[in-house]
């Protein structure tokens, strides 16, 4: 009974007698056992439609804002994981504020497991509606979009500003630099450029990659930052061919990058203020070869390609030092690889074969490293100062490419993605000056940034 509507002075007794007569009951009504409910007091099951925010972290404790249809006062908000109920993920209070709203105030542990959770609403009458796959508790934030529907992020320095590329509202490609106080930002592209990706950002703030016009050529580009939130885009040049991008920058400002010349061979670069883009010398017999990644210490990273006679192509990984370029050893059987980055204590990553892999330096000969030690992803895309890797292999539910973090020790960690059966790959990890390390790349088409535990 609706004790609001009860008038004052009548009894229990009178109260037992009158109320089933009652045509139109309040729906947070008391049905006692034994009572025949009206039928027109029927109600149809509450419908969830979506929540907000419809993602958490591990370990937060928040309210989450319940959207739908059909809930009344005393509905209860319940998290399912596989159609059951789960203690890692405990609903402390509900306050109620339409029929088409619910705030519920959660906790989740802090090892709740990352996936998508079903939300159920269960009014005080006992009815159950459930909205499926409508909130994800994941290490990782979606960073949005310019207007298009995907994006991907790039790089990330200490600071944890994020560069990379994502769709404008017209499916072109545009570069943004993002940070937790001013979320997605375009950067402007050099002008007469319709398009452009950020590849790397220092710790400076400055950021490299490439302007272009989609299918008629790109142009390696440094964004300066002018101190209000925004860049200016600069042209670093070329060696007269119409496809050239910066792929690294240090705290120096040297950058390094792939150019092309005017017979369309793609050749490594390094760019200085002082002396602009100046190719890299390539290992004998080398017809041409890629500039991926740099350290502080001016060391860059890539590939070296080697074109046979007989028309097959090897391609080594390479390290330039000041003294020049230097091969680095592929694991025994394999015929190639490439090398991705380097840190500042000279560990290099990338692969052999399809193997995930590590290059140390040889403690006892300087602009040497010792042989390639394997990981278990299929790429090593990145390091941070703590040595620390970040790279991809198939082995999430449905055998689906996930992110995966390899750890100084050894041991390996499954990153995971936005949803159960998606795909994730990342692209750089950085070295936080407190706290642990971020990790940014893509998962099913968006730009995210994993928080490191």
């Amino acid at each position: 009974m609706n004790r609001t509507t009860a008038h004052a002075g009548i009894t229990w007794l009178t109260s037992l007698f009158v109320v089933g007569t009652l045509v139109g009951c309040a729906s947070d009504d008391i049905t006692r056992p034994g009572m025949q409910a009206p039928a027109l007091a029927a109600a149809s099951s509450p419908a969830v439609t979506s929540t907000a925010p419809s993602e958490a972290k591990q370990g937060m404790t928040l309210d989450v804002q319940v959207n739908g249809s059909g809930f009344d006062k005393g509905s209860r908000v319940d998290f399912l994981l596989s159609g059951q109920t789960t203690l890692k993920v405990h609903t402390n209070s509900v306050k109620y504020v339409s029929a088409k709203q619910l705030v519920a105030n959660i906790t989740i542990a802090a090892d709740a497991l990352t996936d998508l959770y079903d939300v159920a609403v269960t009014t005080s009458t006992g009815r159950k509606g459930i909205g499926t796959e409508l909130f994800t508790i994941s290490t990782m934030t979606d960073l949005g979009t310019l207007g298009g529907s995907t994006a991907y992020a790039s790089a990330i320095n200490s600071t944890g500003q994020i560069v990379g590329g994502a769709d404008d509202a017209a499916g072109r490609t545009q570069p943004f630099a993002w940070s937790s106080s001013t979320g997605m930002r375009k950067l402007d592209v050099l002008s007469g450029q319709a398009t452009g990706t950020a590849r790397a950002i220092n710790d400076n703030g400055l950021i490299v990659g490439s302007s272009g016009l989609g299918s008629g050529g790109s142009w390696a580009t440094l964004w300066k930052p002018n101190g209000d939130g925004t860049w200016t885009p600069q042209n670093l040049g070329s060696f007269g061919g119409t496809w050239n991008e910066a792929r690294g920058v240090n705290s120096s400002g040297v950058i390094a990058g792939i150019t092309s010349n005017a017979s369309g061979a793609d050749l490594p670069f390094r760019w200085t203020a002082g002396t602009g883009m100046t190719l890299l010398p390539l290992p004998p017999g080398a017809a041409y070869g890629l500039a991926l990644g740099i350290n502080d210490a001016g060391v860059i990273v890539g590939q070296a390609n080697y074109d046979f006679a007989d028309g097959s192509v090897n391609n080594l990984p390479v390290a330039w030092t000041a003294n020049g370029p230097v091969l680095l050893a592929p694991l025994p059987g394999d015929m190639g690889g490439v090398a991705w980055a380097i840190n500042s204590a000279g560990i290099i990553t990338g692969k052999s074969g399809t193997t995930e892999v590590r290059w140390r330096p040889d403690p006892n000969s300087p602009d040497t490293w010792l042989a390639a030690e394997a990981g278990t992803a299929r790429y090593g895309q990145a390091i941070n100062g703590a040595g620390q890797i970040v790279g991809y292999a198939a082995g999430g539910p449905g055998n689906k490419t996930h992110a995966w973090l390899w750890q100084p020790d050894g041991s390996v960690q499954d990153l995971g993605a936005l949803t159960k059966t998606g795909t994730s790959q990342p692209s750089g990890i950085n070295s936080p000056p407190v706290g642990q390390a971020q990790v940014v790349g893509t998962s099913n088409g968006r730009a995210v940034r994993w928080q490191l535990p």
